[in-house]
């Protein structure tokens, strides 16, 4: 339940100081603004602030120079009184044209080196031709073409080649599937022979026109030409290199400076003004608030900062506020949505009850040693804020390890109790997992009073399947199905079933009318009685399957206990079947394989007990988070 406590603030002040305002004592003060207009409306002489930015323009030619120039951007200490448009200006337009010259010079050099590569590629298969290329390439009388033949083809048909007096045909090497080679045939029979070799798939290759000399000359001197390509580009890489280095200051304080005056120019879009005094409205969080109006010293008499209570216009923000292994799971929280102000935040409850529910089902001291290590590696070299929720839920499972006497499957080397050791224990882990449920269902229901009460709705608190008389009627049940089969006490009385069974389900059905009667709305009753009884029935019936399935469905705790359980005598009866000499291996793939498919499915089946059977009872998780204006100067990197 711990969600900071909002404060509604105004501040007012003349026109002129908005700017000196807002960079002096708002920004990183934790203050999270809101549109005055979605407070008052449009009424009242209120106008809102131009929003167009006048160094919006110079702020996009900052951040694609960093882009281009590949630096990471980041503050830099800037002058209070900035810099001039002219001077950005002109600085922007030298460092493009120094930054384009070394791109035109290393892209003049990388053209003619793919161009010589791929050259390359076109000799490396007539590398066996000692002739100059020049004079075969420039005969008169005969024509010369170079390709490459399919192998099978080649295989099967160069005979009609040989045979053909148009034709000599040689072949210069192999490679893959396919036979290399070049063919010379009278210019008079360049058709005919051209058909031939098209009707054997023949694939000419044409030799560029920079290729002069035999193919080992050549080559030669491309391999030369290509070097100097090279070094012509790793000079213009350690001119960029320099580039970035000499301007990298410079241009972060140029880019800081715009982000700032960006960011700040951009509050204008939340605040609003009169002509001659500007009006801004936000969250404080209470703690802060005395803090936050000191940073207004040096307006002294000019603007005023006003407290207001909460408005029901806009919903104050929610900021959770846990401590310890427990904010861990506000993440868990974040993903079914935040708490509304008003309501009970679940985190403390998520924690306790997922952390106990996943070592109940995934026990064991070694295989929750290796979750432990596994997390907190991954929290501290990858990142991963989910690694700290793996290391706290390996606690539990080594301590239900324990319990279990089950250290990386083996049940032999802890005393604990044996989940297979007779049907007694099987039936105690199944009936554990029930009334855990019982339990936690039943906190759910204080929750959902909790809120009722706090919301101010009666309703929902008094008459709701989740409120008290669904609590009553619950338990009702509970104990009195339990005195009559496992005690001699009577209790499912007529009285009993009239006052604590019949009562609070009647009140369910006439939820809605009740609610709003205590609400002292004069149209409580329905319009459409009929209506209203046959969909209130289904909706009894309805609450009445929900309350079995609800906790029918905790059983899948004992059940999933009793599956890793199993899948671990599996491993061992593996490691039994392959001898001592590969038991070894198999122990440590089926631990590995167990943990990792297991602890996935155990992972993910406890986070839905949470979100169907528990947060469905109180939780809406309709909260607005809570996020003060401050200047980012780094980029987030995107997940």
């Amino acid at each position: 339940m711990a969600i900071e406590k909002m404060k509604l603030v105004n501040i007012v002040g003349p026109l002129g100081l908005f700017d000196q305002v807002v960079r002096g004592s708002l920004v990183d003060s934790g203050f999270a603004p809101e549109s005055v207009l979605d407070f008052v409306g449009s009424g009242g002489g209120l106008l809102p602030f131009t929003l167009r930015n006048p160094n919006g323009a110079l702020l996009s030619r900052s951040e694609n120079l960093l882009d281009k120039l590949n630096i990471e951007p980041e503050y830099r200490p800037f002058p209070e009184e900035g810099f001039g448009e002219t001077e950005m200006t002109g600085y922007f337009d030298d460092l493009t044209r120094r930054y384009q010259a070394i791109v035109d010079q290393k892209e003049g050099c990388r053209r003619p080196l793919e161009e010589d590569e791929q050259i390359l590629g076109q000799l490396d298969h007539i590398m066996d031709v000692k002739a100059n290329l020049d004079d075969l390439f420039d005969l008169h009388y005969a024509k010369l073409r170079v390709g490459r033949i399919p192998r099978d083809i080649y295989v099967n048909y160069v005979r009609y080649v040989e045979q053909n007096p148009d034709i000599f045909f040689f072949t210069t090497g192999e490679s893959g599937d396919y036979v290399y080679g070049m063919y010379i045939t009278p210019a008079a029979a360049e058709g005919k022979s051209d058909a031939l070799f098209s009707s054997l798939h023949f694939e000419r290759i044409h030799i560029s026109d920079q290729v002069h000399g035999s193919p080992d000359e050549a080559k030669k001197r491309l391999e030369e030409e290509m070097e100097e390509y090279k070094k012509k580009m790793e000079e213009a890489d350690r001119q960029m290199q320099a580039l970035r280095d000499s301007e990298q200051d410079r241009l972060l304080t140029y880019y800081s400076m715009l982000k700032y005056d960006k960011d700040t120019y951009d509050l204008r879009r939340y605040a609003a003004h009169t002509n001659d005094t500007f009006y801004l409205c936000g969250w404080i969080p209470q703690q802060d608030l005395p803090a936050f109006e000191k940073r207004f010293s040096p307006f002294q008499d000019s603007v005023y900062v006003l407290e207001e209570p909460p408005t029901a216009a806009v919903a104050p923000p929610t900021k959770l506020k846990n401590r310890g292994p427990i904010r861990f799971f506000e993440q868990f929280v974040e993903m079914y949505g935040l708490p509304a102000y008003n309501e009970a935040d679940p985190t403390s409850l998520l924690a306790l009850s997922y952390t106990l529910f996943f070592g109940v089902m995934f026990g064991d001291v070694g295989q929750g040693a290796v979750l432990i290590l596994a997390g907190l590696l991954a929290w501290r070299f990858l990142k991963l804020s989910l690694g700290k929720i793996i290391a706290v839920v390996g606690c539990s499972s080594v301590v239900f390890g324990f319990v279990y006497g089950s250290v990386f499957g083996n049940e032999d080397l802890l005393p604990g109790f044996k989940v297979f050791e007779n049907v007694d224990n099987t039936n105690k882990i199944l009936l554990c997992s029930v009334a855990m449920g019982l339990l936690f269902i039943s906190i759910a229901m204080i929750y959902n009073i909790y809120n009722g009460i706090r919301q101010k709705d009666l309703g929902k608190a008094l008459f709701s399947q989740n409120g008290v008389a669904g609590f009553i009627f619950y338990w009702a049940v509970i104990v009195g199905v339990l005195c009559t089969l496992l005690t001699n006490i009577k209790l499912l009385s007529p009285v009993y079933i009239a006052l604590l069974i019949l009562l609070p389900l009647l009140l369910i059905f006439a939820q809605k009318p009740l609610g709003a009667l205590v609400a002292r709305r004069k149209d409580w009753m329905p319009k459409e009685k009929g209506g209203f009884i046959v969909e209130n029935f289904f909706e009894l019936f309805e609450i009445l399957l929900s309350f079995v399935s609800n906790t029918v469905s905790f059983v899948r705790i004992g059940a999933f206990a009793l599956n890793h359980v199993g899948m671990m005598m599996v491993v061992f009866a593996l490691m039994d079947s392959v001898g001592t000499i590969g038991s070894p291996i198999v122990f440590v793939i089926g631990n590995v394989f167990v943990m990792c498919l297991e602890g996935l499915i155990v992972g993910i089946q406890v986070l839905r007990l949470e979100f169907y059977e528990l947060f469905g009872r109180f939780y809406s998780g309709t909260g607005v988070p809570y996020q003060p204006f401050t200047v980012h100067f780094r980029r987030e990197k995107k997940s």
